[in-house]
């Protein structure tokens, strides 16, 4: 955690810049699957089942 006031937006610029060269460093989240998103899925889902209705086949 950074504490910083609202004067300090060089300090802030330099611990932004800092984290996030830390987590480029970290690379990929080795936990997340390669594939979409459970989110993802349900979204492209999503637009077949309204492209479907929209072309106006059905099954």
């Amino acid at each position: 955690m950074i504490n910083l006031s609202s004067a300090m937006a060089g300090q802030f610029a330099f611990a932004a810049a800092e984290i996030t060269a830390e987590i480029q460093r970290l690379g990929p989240n080795p936990l997340r699957s390669n594939g979409p998103s459970p989110m993802e899925k349900a979204r492209l889902q999503e637009e077949k089942e309204s492209a479907q209705v929209t072309d106006g086949s059905s099954d």
